[in-house]
């Protein structure tokens, strides 16, 4: 009979049902949102440094390529595995990208492409893959790269999968397109220890400290948590008001109910009986929200700064978000019932005649 009357009232309440289903749907899309982000930013940090090897990453105090030939030269024969390279920045079709010079035969990345091959000739260039697609950069294309210098022109010969816009040169040819040729302005080894024979202020760090620096990540993370927080709340501020002007209006009912010798729990098996599925209904419906909606997010991202961030769904959080809501509606149901119950039989029936 109560279970009756609770399907009775949320088949004749549509519309206040319907509501307390896109609260609740409103409220798991928004966590799954904030969780999906944490993971696919986790991911893409991982992604972002995996493809390299070296340890150690020492530069010198100055404004330019301020290691010479011959310093290079006792650097790597003093130095465990060094290798010297170029890391500067570059301007291609309005974009700001990473133009890093390397040895061809480098040991401090992995080498494979996803497309084409790697760095062969002197003016050949590779691409990261993700970067390559957003603005239409082909295999054989011949780009021109804005760097400190003026405008230099590559080809282009292969795709990497290091996510970002980065640009792969070799590092002579770099050197000579920067007006300073035989020089670098980073060592990369695969010593635990930095690299002896640089002359001038040095600063050496890890690829550890690089991987584990979150503090982008934390950013991020606490912008959207916000607007999430914001969310939940004012979801769960409607179901408390919906619940409360339901209970308002039904109090001649659940008045009769306690006449008749109900208790409190059998008012609120009513109110869980009612909400439960509604809640169901916006947990299923709030997590296909959660996953379009990350998605969309991170295509957007990924449209704006044309990289390939990639999307990783939080799936192994949606038993917590949705235990977490349920749990939260019933905790807001059974507060609305206790409040009510506080009334005498009496002065309730009188209220509502």
């Amino acid at each position: 009979l109560l279970d009756r009357a609770a399907l009775r009232n949320a088949v004749h309440r549509r519309s206040r049902s319907v509501a307390i289903v896109a609260q609740v749907t409103a409220a798991v899309a928004a966590l799954l949102i904030i969780a999906s982000l944490a993971t696919t930013v986790n991911a893409f940090n991982a992604s972002e440094f995996e493809p390299w090897s070296w340890n150690s990453r020492t530069t010198v105090s100055g404004s330019g390529l301020d290691i010479g030939d011959d310093t290079i030269t006792a650097v790597v024969e003093t130095t465990l595995n060094a290798e010297p390279a170029i890391e500067t920045i570059g301007e291609f079709d309005s974009w700001e990208i990473d133009v890093v010079g390397l040895e061809p035969d480098t040991a401090m990345i992995d080498r494979q492409v996803d497309s084409g091959a790697w760095l062969t000739d002197g003016r050949d260039a590779v691409v990261s893959t993700g970067f390559a697609e957003h603005v239409g950069i082909a295999i054989g294309d011949d780009i021109d790269v804005r760097i400190a210098t003026g405008t230099v022109t590559y080809h282009v010969v292969g795709f990497h999968r290091l996510q970002g816009r980065t640009l792969f040169l070799d590092v002579d040819t770099l050197a000579t397109d920067l007006g300073r040729p035989g020089h670098a302005n980073v060592v990369y080894s695969t010593a635990d220890l930095p690299p002896t024979g640089l002359h001038g202020l040095t600063t050496t760090t890890y690829l550890d400290d690089y991987s584990s620096d979150d503090s982008g990540r934390s950013a991020i993370l606490l912008i959207f948590g916000a607007i999430g927080l914001v969310v939940v709340a004012v979801a769960g501020l409607a179901v408390a008001s919906g619940l409360a002007v339901n209970v308002y209006e039904r109090r001649h009912e659940f008045a009769a109910i306690r006449a008749i010798g109900g208790r409190s729990r059998q008012v609120m098996h009513v109110v869980s009986a009612e909400l439960l599925p509604l809640a169901a209904i916006g947990v299923l419906v709030g997590v296909a929200g959660g996953y379009f909606g990350g998605l969309a997010i991170m295509q957007s991202f990924e449209r704006a700064d044309a990289v390939d961030i990639g999307f990783v769904f939080a799936g192994g959080a949606i038993p917590v978000v949705a235990a977490t809501v349920v749990l939260g509606c019933l905790v807001i149901g059974a507060l609305t019932v206790r409040r009510m119950s506080r009334q005498s039989v009496a002065t309730t029936l009188r209220s509502a005649s």
